[in-house]
């Protein structure tokens, strides 16, 4: 390099050198907060059973099940579900394009050679490294990482959200299976019994005891279990290959661990304030990250209507003759720097600025729907959970009462004393109850995976 190049280039102003330090003096955009929401210092439903001190935030899933054979459906699905795999990806997607964010705000180092053969007189041959730099005096590129690192963190909670709902499903979905196991068992004890009774009433008829239209009830009411019994079985093959799908599987027959009514479950009370624990759900921390990266957006918006400063050099060799380009003398350097800016773009620049606010506000708002949902969310399941409770105990008593009233219809049938319709309404009324009773035992295990999905709970 020769003395002048070298001077030139020892000559940059120290404004240029002392420029990034002066980049959050000039940051344009528009300060994040979260939007102010109403806290309330209590849950609206109470549960009965004070004397539990933990969270059910703060369990993991195998320390709610008791059931090794959900357990490990649950952890299947963990690891095979395709919703979570895409998740993975899309999050590793995200953190690229952070990384590709931060890679923006670096100088941009790389080579050029060329070789220009026009006339011998005017050949010219090249090599030289080249460096080209955006000073971020405005703060774009900050921004833009911001942006992509909210983005990242938004990406991961949407994941959480996906593996919580993933989680949470394959529970309700296989409290559903044991329910219909249940369903099925109850439904085949109602048509051996039904099928018995229906032959003794067949034999009464023949033996001219009875009158035929009892004996036809009989067997219309035998029909009737059986028609059940085959929804039932549609019933349950299409919840196991739903199971099965969710846990990354083709359908096939699933093996059973405890039944509904052996489940140990605790019901447990969320402790702390409502609002302090919604915070940690998944989709309000999604909505929380996604509105601080659009809040980012507007300072990109901004930056974008003000000039850019740009920095290039090149260091490197420039001679008439290709023998001679890596000789004495041929050395060359050259150093510049430009200032770009808008000048009349008809709005267009401004208009991108109100674009991304009306964004912000969109997040805005979005966030205070899922936070408020959120909370009715927690509610909801606590209300479930009691209200369930009480429908269960009162669904078991009622299927207790209606067998000891089918007991004592049909002593009266057989002694003489009623005609068949008593047995008859007797017989659907405890089948009827029996399924309740199971159906909502399902339910009442569904609504605790309901309170520990509505706080977030530890899938992870």
């Amino acid at each position: 390099m020769n003395n002048r190049n070298i001077k030139a280039f020892r000559s940059i102003p120290l404004l240029w050198l002392l420029m990034p330090l002066m980049l959050n003096s000039c940051l344009v955009g528009s300060k994040y907060n979260l939007p102010e929401l109403p806290k309330p210092e209590s849950y609206a439903t109470v549960i009965a059973d004070k004397g539990v001190s933990d969270s059910i935030a703060n369990i993991t899933w195998f320390q709610l099940f008791g059931d090794s054979i959900l357990n490990r459906y649950v952890k299947t699905a963990l690891e095979s579900n395709s919703d979570l795999k895409i998740a993975r990806l899309r999050l590793e997607q995200a953190g690229l394009n952070y990384s590709l964010s931060k890679s923006n705000q670096l100088p941009s180092i790389g080579y050029k050679a060329a070789a220009s053969l026009n006339d011998p007189s005017s050949d010219l041959f090249q090599a030289v490294g080249t460096l080209s730099w955006e000073i971020d005096f405005w703060g774009r590129l900050k921004y833009a990482k911001k942006s992509a690192y909210n983005q990242m963190l938004a990406g991961e909670e949407g994941r959480n959200l996906i593996l919580t709902n993933v989680a949470s499903n394959v529970a309700v979905l296989y409290f559903q299976l044991r329910d219909l196991d249940n369903r099925k068992e109850i439904v085949s004890n109602t048509i051996r019994l039904r099928t018995e009774y229906y032959e003794m009433i067949r034999s009464r008829f023949l033996g001219g005891e009875t009158a035929e239209l009892d004996m036809l009830q009989a067997a219309q009411q035998l029909e009737l279990s059986k028609a059940t019994l085959a929804s039932i079985d549609r019933e349950l093959a299409a919840v196991e290959r739903s199971l099965n799908i969710l846990m990354g599987g083709i359908p096939s027959r699933l093996m059973r661990g405890l039944k509904n009514t052996e489940q140990g479950v605790k019901v447990v009370i969320p402790v702390g304030l409502p609002s302090d624990l919604v915070e940690n759900r998944p989709d309000v921390r999604q909505a929380a990250f996604t509105l601080q990266a659009q809040y980012a957006q507007i300072g990109v918006a901004q930056a974008l209507r003000l000039p850019t400063i740009n920095l290039t050099g090149a260091l490197g060799f420039s001679s008439l003759e290709l023998s001679s380009l890596f000789k004495s003398g041929s050395d060359y350097s050259s150093f510049t720097g430009a200032l770009l800016g808008p000048v009349f773009e008809f709005g267009k620049n401004r208009k991108r600025v109100e674009y991304q606010k009306k964004e912000a506000e969109i997040a805005a708002e979005t966030y205070v729907k899922t936070w408020l949902n959120a909370l009715a969310d927690v509610e909801n399941a606590l209300t479930a959970i009691e209200t369930y409770d009480r429908e269960s105990k009162a669904r078991t008593a009622q299927a207790e009462y209606s067998k000891k009233a089918l007991e004592l219809s049909r002593a009266r049938y057989t002694a003489g004393y009623t005609d068949y319709t008593e047995v008859l309404i007797a017989e659907q009324n405890l089948l009827e109850s029996e399924l309740q009773a199971s159906s909502i035992k399902a339910k009442q295990l569904s609504a605790v995976i309901g309170l520990y999905k509505a706080l977030g709970g530890g899938w992870r």
